[in-house]
């Protein structure tokens, strides 16, 4: 058979396995392997009328904000009840951020930034000329900085009316901003780390030779961390000189999570029975250790306090390590999971998934490590920044 033959019947096999991964696996199990999960259940599963794959972003209160590829930011009480929802024209991709004013800002794929009152009535939208999937970063003084398909990024002030704008080419961009002082970093799928100050004046870019599809960390000396498609982790400083880069065995889609003494990564391994690792590094760059697993790793891990890391991966589990790299749990969903699981002091998870459920998770850590970048974009309600 002709090598191009022999491509399109694995390619055809692999999207078969997609497709039946997505849309015939059980809408959730509880169920889990010989690493029993004692202190592990399901609380509450809502759901949804299309994937979830937004990250869930919760307020002072408790209410847990998700959107959903049917359009509609949903807004849940801590028991999983609906508080109320918000239509908007598209699927949305962007996770949502809440302020510290309450305001929930998130994208939709029909262009818009939507920022929200507390009580799901519109506050003000601003329209871009692509879907915006990125997830907005928002500073203490309420300026909002998120990117567009249509390759720019955004700068609005706290009414909603453009401040700055810069374009940073003509790819979709897929990293959310990250913001350190008046640094406004951003990676961009043209393989590009940029550093802009508050009044949208570039300071540098560093080129990571690869698109930069996941989004970005910053730890507390302002030291930025990106992946790329090539599966290369790079730790960059505040002047835009490489600090060291790490190789991993793999494409790396997400963005890493900083630990008190380590950073922790996942990649994606393509292939007839894709598979995924986990990584911790030191924060000189070297590996402490690594965990495969049985499925792609394309989320952000969460620190939980104490150390143990939470993560899901595209066959439906998500795992729990300890500090030391060994398994704590792994615990069965049933869906892909490209969402990044939240966990709040009371020891609940909550995490989106490709069946259209956002979950309720019962775990045994009280909340996120107080470190400087636990989880995905620092904090439970995504701020994005310091």
């Amino acid at each position: 058979m002709k090598k191009a033959s022999w491509w399109f019947l694995w390619s055809f096999i692999i999207f078969a396995f997609i497709i039946v991964g997505r849309f015939f696996l059980p809408p959730f199990s509880t169920s889990t392997n010989s690493k029993t999960a004692t202190n592990v259940s399901v609380v509450w599963a809502y759901k949804t009328n299309g994937h979830v794959l937004t990250v869930p972003a919760v307020n002072s209160e408790g209410t847990v904000f998700a959107g959903s590829y049917d359009g509609n930011l949903y807004a849940l009480n801590p028991d999983g009840t609906l508080k109320w929802n918000f239509e908007t024209k598209s699927l949305i991709f962007s996770s949502p951020m809440v302020g510290k004013d309450g305001t929930i800002y998130f994208g939709s794929n029909d262009g818009y930034l939507y920022a929200l009152n507390p009580d799901g009535t519109l506050k003000w939208k601003f329209k871009t000329k692509g879907p915006v999937n990125s997830t907005p970063a928002r500073t203490n003084d309420g300026i909002v900085y998120f990117c567009s398909n249509d390759g720019y990024l955004y700068a609005l002030n706290p009414d909603g009316t453009l401040k700055w704008k810069y374009r940073l080419g003509s790819d979709p961009i897929k990293s959310s901003p990250a913001i350190y002082g008046d640094n406004i970093y951003i990676g961009s799928t043209s393989g590009e780390l940029y550093d802009f100050n508050d009044n949208g004046v570039l300071k540098w870019q560093y080129n990571c030779g690869s698109p930069i599809d996941g989004n970005i960390a910053v730890d507390e000396n302002g030291n930025v961390y990106a992946g790329t498609e090539s599966g290369y982790l790079y730790a960059v400083n505040q002047r835009g000189k490489m600090i060291w880069y790490f190789a991993t065995d793999g494409n790396i889609s997400s963005a890493p999570a900083i630990g008190d003494d380590e950073i922790f990564i996942g990649t994606d391994q393509n292939g007839f029975i894709p598979y995924g690792y986990l990584y911790a590094l030191t924060l000189n760059g070297t590996i402490k250790w690594y965990q495969k697993t049985n499925g792609m790793v394309s989320t952000t891990p969460t620190v939980g306090a104490g150390g143990t890391v939470y993560f899901g991966t595209q066959n439906g589990y998500i795992y729990a390590i300890n500090g030391n790299g060994s398994l704590k749990w792994e615990f069965k969903i049933g869906s892909i999971m490209n969402s990044s699981p939240v966990i709040v002091t009371n020891g609940t998870m909550y995490i989106g998934s490709l069946n259209g459920y956002i979950y309720a998770i019962k775990t045994d850590s009280k909340g996120i490590s107080n470190s400087s970048w636990p989880t995905f974009q620092k904090n439970i309600s995504h701020s994005g920044g310091y």
